[in-house]
């Protein structure tokens, strides 16, 4: 087996991985979803919420238990579409490499070492909540970390700059999150009127 065909089988076994992970973490994520919007849609036609078993203070601790209830699921849900987003870099990229190898473009001796990845992989504090709280933000999940802690590089170099071009590219993972993200928003917010209006 040559060098080429060695890197092609490894993505070939990478690309399979990451699409598995790609569609659990999918499923997962429209699990969760699904769960608070059917929570959601019995708030909206309940003609007795808040119940008024909960007492005087029944508003009070509807938009309490409501707000808890989407951070826990917020939380979730960002879980699993970072994961999601993160698997479907890495299917992009395995495409990449084996369209590369398809095409005879595996030629280069420098792009079957190791390497660790040349730009930066930092996501920093302010990014991070805009993507978590308020809108998921492309630049907040990396395909492949920085190599920070002195370990010898593992991947091919041209499966590094595959990564590295899909991470700046990005796939359509994005706007699913978009959708989802939003839509959550909107559910929440239909609750919290809901609730108010009574």
């Amino acid at each position: 087996m040559t060098d080429e065909e060695r890197v092609a089988d490894f993505a070939r076994v990478q690309l399979a991985r990451y699409s598995e992970y790609h569609a659990h973490k999918e499923t997962m994520a429209y699990a969760g979803f699904a769960l608070f919007a059917g929570v959601v849609g019995t708030i909206l036609v309940n003609a007795s919420w808040p119940p008024d078993a909960w007492g005087h203070h029944k508003k009070i601790l509807a938009l309490f238990g409501l707000s808890l209830a989407w951070a826990v699921v917020l939380i979730y849900l960002r879980f699993q579409l970072h994961r999601r987003r993160w698997a479907a870099l890495r299917v992009a990229a395995c495409e990449r490499v084996l369209a590369m190898w398809t095409t005879k473009q595996l030629t280069d001796p420098n792009g079957l070492q190791a390497a660790d990845r040349q730009s930066s992989a930092t996501v920093t504090w302010l990014w991070w909540i805009v993507d978590f709280v308020f809108w998921p933000s492309r630049r907040a999940v990396k395909a492949i970390e920085q190599n920070t802690e002195g370990h010898p590089p593992v991947y091919p170099r041209v499966f590094v700059s595959a990564l590295e071009k899909v991470e700046q590219s990005s796939t359509d993972a994005i706007y699913h999150e978009w959708l989802l993200h939003g839509a959550g928003w909107g559910l929440y917010f239909a609750a919290i009127a809901r609730t108010l209006a009574t």
